[in-house]
């Protein structure tokens, strides 16, 4: 009878030491010893410890990350610090997405603390967000990149001011323009107000580097931008002379047709660019794709 029981309780406790290590039973291991030196009672402990850690964990989901979907593939990864592991990779889109709030406030806050600037547009959704702590961050924060592009932009005004003719300083001023600009941070007057400063600056740059097409290109563009075209078509011409092969002159005569009602114009620059065979870039042949279908 004896060794019947110990055989009993042998074969309980290599089925115990089996579910522990496949992770089946989620109470720690330390219990193990009791359940094989002291019979029945280190069986009945385990089972009560079982119930209790399977009750705590009732109602809680961990977030599985890798099965969370992006709707688009724009969205950059970025990595985040999680311990042992540096290389985890993260959508921005995903960090909003998830409903648990701790690790989405975790997740958030070490994307914002490396270098806000380049997410910006993720501040912007942030800013909406049901977490307070993650919205009053977000705000904050957009506030303190705005307010670092206006003092840098005020030191670069001045240093243009004294140095009108420095290539090197003139470059650095229109760099820091059109990240402002592009930032999405800034709209209306004040959008404008700095458009004019960007069309001055690159207008100096035109005449100091008239053989740079980036310069030309970028006046026109933000002329364009502005609806304010005086002088643009004399300088798409001009660009056209330079560069009658390079794709963005087309591109460049498009935007600037489209933005003025010219609907048979860009037709006509669509036929150009196939009747000369200019070559395009693959962007490029996206660009064309799309114009005709929009013709079409």
């Amino acid at each position: 009878m004896i060794i019947f029981l110990l055989l009993i309780h042998l074969v309980i406790c290599v089925a115990v030491y089996v579910l522990l290590q496949r992770n089946i039973i989620k109470t720690k291991s330390i219990l193990f010893p009791v359940v094989v030196f002291v019979p029945i009672w280190g069986v009945l402990m385990l089972v009560i410890e079982e119930l209790s850690e399977n009750r705590d964990q009732m109602g809680s989901k961990a977030v599985d990350i890798d099965k969370l979907k992006i709707q688009d593939a724009k969205y950059r990864r970025i990595k985040v610090d999680s311990g042992e592991n540096q290389d985890i990779t993260v959508p921005l889109e995903e960090a909003i997405l998830i409903n648990d709030t701790e690790v989405r406030r975790k997740l958030m806050l070490d994307i914002l603390h490396r270098n806000p600037e380049d997410y910006i547009e993720l501040l912007q959704r942030a800013r909406l967000a049901n977490d307070v702590e993650i919205t009053h961050y977000a705000t904050t924060t957009m506030m303190e990149i705005q307010s670092n592009y206006e003092l840098r932009l005020q030191k670069l005004s001045q240093e243009a001011k004294r140095q009108p003719e420095n290539i090197a300083v003139l470059e650095q001023y229109r760099a820091e323009l059109v990240k402002y600009i592009d930032s999405g941070l800034i709209t209306g007057n004040i959008l404008t107000i700095y458009r004019n400063q960007l069309e001055d600056v690159l207008y100096k740059l035109m005449t100091l580097c008239p053989s740079n097409k980036t310069y030309l290109y970028g006046w026109i563009d933000n002329k364009v931008a502005m609806k304010s075209y005086d002088g643009v078509l004399e300088k798409l011409n001009e660009a056209k002379e330079q560069w009658p092969e390079d794709e963005m002159v087309y591109q460049l005569f498009v935007k600037y047709h489209f933005s003025t009602g010219r609907g048979d114009l860009i037709k006509a620059v669509l036929e150009e660019v196939k009747s000369k065979q200019i070559y395009l870039t693959h962007e490029g042949k996206n660009w064309l794709r799309f114009w005709r279908q929009e013709e079409a």
